[in-house]
């Protein structure tokens, strides 16, 4: 039963399932288009990916770290206005934090207390919300492209 929900995780973490996947929806985002905000939306393309990024970083460090301390909401969490853009280096960091969790995924026993303790949270919870805030973000990017004739 384990090894086959550990399975679907790595499914859902690596290409969306149901959904588009991570690198699907990129690749429709022209170069010209990612810092712009489009009237009506109230990031770009980039500033959700940042999120994207932020969010999963926060949620691999409850994960692993017992000495967990949350970050300020919405500050720590969303690109600061007027942000530089790092396209690359987002998808990068993004990429290298994802396989720091896939591997987590194969490692722990899935319904273990996440080190800090915090209110019983297991793992197998942290990785269902990081899937569901991807797919909804990710959904966000699409519309936004779907708006302007992109997807």
């Amino acid at each position: 039963m384990k090894a086959i929900l550990k399975k679907h995780l790595l499914n859902a973490l690596k290409n969306g399932s149901a959904h588009a996947s991570f690198g699907k929806v990129l690749e429709k985002v022209p170069s010209h288009f990612r810092n712009v905000r489009v009237e009506g939306f109230p990031y770009s393309v980039w500033e959700l990916l940042e999120h994207i990024r932020l969010a999963q970083n926060d949620i691999l460090n409850y994960m692993v770290d017992p000495n967990y301390s949350p970050g300020l909401f919405p500050d720590d969490y969303w690109p600061k206005p007027g942000s530089r853009m790092h396209w690359d280096k987002t998808i990068r960091e993004y990429s290298k934090d994802l396989e720091k969790i896939k591997k987590l995924v194969k490692d722990v026993d899935l319904l273990e207390s996440i080190p800090c303790g915090k209110r019983g949270h297991t793992y197998l919870r942290e990785i269902l919300i990081l899937v569901d805030h991807v797919s909804y973000h990710l959904g966000e990017i699409v519309l936004i492209l779907r708006f302007n004739g992109w997807w």
